[in-house]
């Protein structure tokens, strides 16, 4: 599976999708909403990552989300659902253009796209920047660099086979999670 979300000009973004043989290409326009924000804010959810990190949108339903982006008078949806097998997500591409079609329906590796849309992520930063991100969005967004530096740690974790160190801070009386600033910069490269 390839997945691609870059940057192509003022207010606009592309997203190269390959699947089994399938290859998908649509213009993202940013005037609509904040589509990234929103994929990284849906891949927390399912990652149950939320109860961890309480930023971003609350959901009723915690095993699946979907993504919308806007072309510009037609839409794209993108329906995730979790599996039984942890390693797998359900996945349903649906354009509407003139009609609605499916253009993909089937299972992927899930960590596969994370590293995707995690490559996706750093490459927009490595070649914009946070300020360049941040004036291509049409002075509107910032990186979502809360949900980024998560689901990179999530991978991390994955990769590693290891959790992270909890406590809890009295005075706030919440579970925390033990930052070191070092590992969050080594996250960002």
């Amino acid at each position: 599976m390839k997945f691609k979300y870059y940057l192509t000009g003022c207010g606009w973004a592309h997203v190269d999708i390959e699947i089994e043989g399938i290859k998908l290409n649509y213009a993202v326009s940013y005037a609509m909403g904040d589509s990234l924000n929103e994929l990284l804010d849906g891949i927390i959810w399912i990652l149950d990552q939320k109860k961890e990190y309480p930023i971003g949108m609350i959901r009723n339903d915690k095993d699946s989300f979907s993504w919308n982006i806007d072309e510009e008078g037609s839409t794209v949806d993108f329906e995730f659902n979790k599996t039984k097998d942890k390693d797998s997500i359900k996945l349903k591409i649906i354009q509407h253009y003139n009609e609605s079609k499916c253009m993909f329906d089937g299972n992927i590796n899930f960590n596969e796209f994370l590293s995707e849309v995690i490559n996706s992520c750093s490459e927009i930063l490595n070649t914009n920047g946070f300020i360049g991100y941040h004036w291509n969005w049409m002075d509107q967004r910032d990186f979502p660099i809360a949900y980024y530096l998560i689901i990179k740690n999530y991978l991390e974790e994955e990769k590693n086979n290891c959790k992270k160190e909890l406590f809890t801070d009295d005075k706030y009386m919440s579970p925390i999670y033990k930052t070191i600033s070092e590992k969050e910069i080594k996250l960002i490269k």
